[in-house]
């Protein structure tokens, strides 16, 4: 696997910007600034962002909850020159589909990478799966991911889950 080399300079980026002058180094190593690296929201799962360069980026997605087992694949786009004094505009989709299952679902989060001391990436979520015809009313469903670079402990996700919160993860299987 070969794995992106991003320059960053040693002061504080403002805007959270996420950079877009990569350089494949094929050394496989990999720096850590913008969106690159492991990501986690609020109820443990894990977005991890391999490769960031011309506004795109890839990588993988595992689901702490729902419908959904081991990794799936991440794709993405991101605003590679943002204004000034703003955050970056990202986005990307999750097939939830691998060797393991398909849940018949996909997911797309869209929202803002914010960076400096406390790096996060805010979105809203879609998550659309199959249903039949007379069922299409449900077939969609809404929230709300904040993504951070800390693994949240397990009182923390019980504390999101008491609060309701949900993530763009496939629904359990109803019986239906």
């Amino acid at each position: 696997m070969t794995f992106v080399t991003v320059s960053a300079s040693a002061s504080a980026d403002t805007r959270g910007t996420v950079s877009a002058e990569a350089a494949d180094t094929g050394a496989g190593t990999q720096s850590r600034p913008g969106i690159l690296g492991t990501w986690y929201n609020q109820l443990g799962s894990t977005m991890v962002v391999t490769r960031a360069a011309d506004g795109g980026f890839v990588g993988t997605y595992e689901s702490a909850v729902g419908n959904a087992e081991k990794r799936y694949v991440m794709t993405g786009r991101y605003d590679s020159a943002p204004a000034d004094g703003t955050g970056t505009a990202v986005g990307w989709t999750v097939a939830y589909r691998n060797a393991h299952r398909n849940a018949h679902s996909v997911a797309t989060w869209s929202g803002q990478y914010v960076g400096g001391g406390q790096e996060r990436i805010v979105t809203q979520w879609l998550l659309s799966y199959g249903t039949a015809p007379a069922d299409q009313w449900k077939s969609t469903f809404l929230g709300h991911d904040e993504f951070t670079r800390v693994k949240p402990s397990a009182a923390d996700i019980e504390k999101a889950r008491r609060l309701g919160v949900t993530t763009a993860n496939p629904p359990a299987s109803d019986g239906e």
